[in-house]
């Protein structure tokens, strides 16, 4: 057993390297925009100062890095010495709840600072940190499924229709259990309920680029405009069968095209074409999917999450 001191030392001297130091550093890029998140009005004189808005902010990266929950985001911070030096807490400090970050995630939903903070501050942020776009450009989908919402037939036709039925209006309870957004598709034979996730990363880092969020009945292809990102620097676009259109091959006119070839009814693909898709495929080393594709190990009967 290492004492407090050297416990402490050790962690210190771990984040004291330089690519940790630049990166607390640099943070400092996402600060402007903390004037516009609106904060709750006082209930009365006195009471605690609100906490600093980085500080909340810096809580939200660690919870998406490690796939916490906001209580397990209060208790991983309390646990462990790398977050609060990350967070630069003392040990005597005390750390924001579970209420306060859901609530300032729910501010930034309100202000719309997530996709300002996201195409602004933080392409920014990995620009100054050597993060720059330049080999090329992968764009894939993924599914993200919701519970199965039970509805009666002209529940479900009215809630299509973009309507609300008028027997939830009487039951706020009830209504707020009941995901309106989601939709149902089918794909290869399997029927799924949820959501989208449309992402555009740079060949080289495997770093998010561009992001767009729609629900299941959205097809792939009609997602890929606004997925190009205009500032990556290499050339080659890479995409599966689902992205292969005229329309698309049109849009990538000034670009390498790397979009894997489809097959057509009575018409299988040559062995040039299965060569093209077979190189396109090496060309990135994991693969069009690894980006979003989750592994699953078991520990203790337990099943972990990572990207």
């Amino acid at each position: 057993m290492l004492p407090r001191r050297s416990s402490v030392a050790r962690v210190g001297f771990a984040w004291q390297r330089p690519a940790a130091a630049q990166s607390t550093h640099s943070l400092g890029a996402f600060s402007p925009d903390s004037e516009s998140v609106p904060k709750a009005k006082p209930k009365g004189p006195g009471g605690r100062k609100s906490y600093d808005w980085m500080l909340l902010f810096k809580m939200k990266m660690l919870q998406q890095l490690h796939n916490l929950s906001d209580e397990q985001t209060e208790y991983q911070v309390w646990d462990r010495l790398s977050f609060q030096r990350f967070l630069r807490l003392r040990l005597e400090e005390s750390v924001a709840d579970h209420t306060t970050l859901w609530l300032f995630r729910e501010s930034l939903a309100q202000a719309k600072l997530t996709e300002k903070l996201f195409a602004a501050a933080f392409h920014t942020f990995l620009w100054d940190a050597g993060y720059a776009a330049r080999t090329g450009q992968i764009i894939n989908t993924s599914f993200v499924a919701v519970l199965r919402q039970q509805m009666y037939r002209k529940e479900r036709e009215q809630v299509n229709q973009g309507k609300t039925p008028s027997a939830w209006r009487e039951q706020i309870a009830k209504c707020r259990q009941k995901d309106t957004d989601a939709c149902r598709t089918q794909k290869n034979d399997h029927s799924f309920f949820g959501y989208k996730n449309h992402i555009n990363v740079d060949k080289r880092h495997k770093l998010i680029r561009q992001y767009v969020v729609t629900d299941a009945a959205v097809h792939d292809s009609q997602c890929m405009e606004a997925l190009l990102d205009p500032e990556n620097q290499g050339v080659q676009v890479f995409a599966d069968i689902a992205y292969r259109s005229a329309e698309a091959e049109q849009m990538l006119c000034q670009q390498h095209s790397r979009i894997h070839e489809k097959a057509q009814r009575n018409r299988p693909l040559s062995k040039t074409q299965e060569l093209t898709n077979t190189r396109a495929g090496h060309a990135t080393p994991h693969g069009l999917s690894m980006p979003l594709a989750p592994w699953y190990s078991r520990v203790c009967g337990l099943c972990l999450r990572r990207f």
